[in-house]
């Protein structure tokens, strides 16, 4: 009886979406990746006042190396969706309620007191931004995690 090694077992992850942490002028915000590209990324938030020419950071970790990665950004586009979080009279439910964040509404008050749960009204609505950003500053490493998480995914050729 030889001992043969039993093939390793191979789990499949999902690649999306990543937590991220997101650092603008104004905080620190709470974030999903929802795509992730050698030029840029599209994160989704939960109310946040960007614009479109502001600078950010944006700090996350691979799902499948788990390489750290911290890139400085540029916002692109900003795509913002109202949305209802509970049904009733004339309010329409979503399926995927927003990430939870950790800095004030973006509404016009001067509140700065941080909350750690998702921005909902108390009519049971929200906003949720998917943030288009390109890199302006990648560190090699950080690029270096980015392309090999490609790779795993198949979104980006070897080579």
């Amino acid at each position: 009886m030889t001992n043969v090694p039993k093939p390793p077992k191979i789990t499949k992850v999902k690649p999306y979406p990543i937590p991220a942490q997101l650092k603008d002028s104004r905080g620190a915000h709470a974030g999903l990746i929802m795509r992730l590209t050698i030029q840029g990324l599209m994160v989704e938030v939960s109310s946040t006042a960007l614009q479109p020419g502001e600078k950010v950071e944006i700090t996350f970790v691979t799902p499948l190396q788990k390489g750290a990665v911290a890139i400085a950004g540029v916002v692109i586009k900003v795509y913002n969706q109202l949305t209802a979080f509970t049904s009733g009279v004339g309010a329409a439910s979503t399926s995927r309620p927003p990430p939870a964040t950790s800095a004030p509404t973006g509404h016009s008050s001067s509140s700065s007191s941080p909350s750690s749960s998702p921005v909902v009204s108390p009519s049971g609505s929200g906003a949720i931004s998917l943030i288009e950003i390109h890199y302006t500053s990648v560190l090699p490493e950080s690029m270096n995690s980015i392309a090999m998480f490609l790779e795993a995914t198949g979104q980006a050729k070897r080579g």
